[in-house]
């Protein structure tokens, strides 16, 4: 399933975690993750969704990559709001997302037009501990701009 994620090959990964789901096996977060980030290559939105939902339905705790991986297929596929959605959800479960997650989601924001989200999530970003850089301020500002 890793390489399968690497590669982008979303068929074949969601294809390999169901035989492995039904020969038995309860897959890992590092296994769905995978299959996850092939979806995310692959831009399948509703297969990653898909994975998401079977991790939440084994009652596997997603991590920091999961949610991270959710919010650049999303982008990938211009689902801003479900950006926003996600990221919301990562911290209702206290799941701090990695910073590029946390700059998709500020670029998001712009686009939406959402400067007080934006700052919202500056601010979230900031006090979870992940140190905004350049592409963080970057996107603060093109939020700033694109909310005038």
């Amino acid at each position: 399933i890793n390489i399968c994620g690497k590669a982008g090959l979303a068929d074949k990964a969601m294809l390999l975690l169901d035989e492995l789901q039904r020969a038995g096996h309860v897959p890992q977060a590092m296994e769905i993750n995978s299959v996850i980030a092939a979806c995310s290559k692959a831009s399948r939105l509703d297969y990653a969704f898909d994975a998401f939902a079977i991790m939440n339905r084994l009652n596997i705790q997603p991590d920091p990559v999961t949610y991270s991986v959710l919010i650049d297929i999303s982008f990938r596929c211009s689902r801003y709001e479900l950006v926003v959605e996600v990221f919301e959800l990562s911290r209702k479960q206290n799941v701090v997302p990695l910073i590029f997650a946390y700059n998709i989601v500020l670029n998001s924001c712009g686009r939406l037009r959402l400067l007080n989200k934006a700052w919202e999530v500056f601010e979230d970003m900031k006090a979870a501990g992940v140190t905004p850089d350049k592409f963080s301020y970057n996107a603060l500002y093109l939020a700033a701009v694109s909310s005038e």
